[in-house]
């Protein structure tokens, strides 16, 4: 039995500002165990090889790892991986902390990114609910400056993804 988030992704597009969710078939989580395994399928089987990776169709992955957000020490990773601009084929980048167990608490397993936004925003996700916000106020700003900005606007216990 896989925790009850980890099949469970958001597709966020961008360009049209349209949230999806999508079920992982139990297979795939078998056969893949989550984290960057899991993505490495998910690219292979849906990516298109002329796409070039910095496109806008060029998909950005989050994905947790199969026990973040459990009880299991030690087990907090979380990965973002995309086609690597630098080698055409493989770029990830793993990172701890809270953030991974917090979107798994959300209810979700992954997040994967497409598109191309006319204006700066930010995915929030927070008591259920999933929306694209306006980030023009932080555009510009470093990571400690954002999230302080956006922890005065949104929730003082935000866990981000770029800090």
């Amino acid at each position: 039995m896989f925790p009850a988030s980890q099949g469970k992704v958001l597709e966020v597009d961008l360009t049209t500002g349209a949230i999806d969710i999508r079920e992982l078939p139990e297979g795939m989580l078998r056969a893949h165990l989550g984290g960057s395994g899991l993505v490495a399928r998910m690219l292979y089987d849906e990516l298109d090889p002329g796409l070039d990776p910095l496109a806008p169709e060029a998909p950005l992955v989050f994905m947790n790892g199969l026990l973040v957000g459990t009880t299991v020490a030690c087990c907090n990773k979380a990965c973002v991986c995309a086609r690597s601009p630098l080698t055409g084929i493989w770029g990830e980048a793993r990172a701890g902390g809270y953030w991974g167990a917090e979107l798994a608490r959300a209810g979700w397993g992954g997040i994967v990114v497409r598109g191309q936004a006319a204006e700066p925003v930010y995915l929030w996700i927070s008591d259920g609910q999933t929306e694209l916000r306006p980030a023009g106020e932080v555009w510009g700003k470093d990571t400690i400056q954002s999230a302080e900005r956006l922890q005065e606007a949104t929730d003082p216990r935000l866990r981000e993804a770029g800090k």
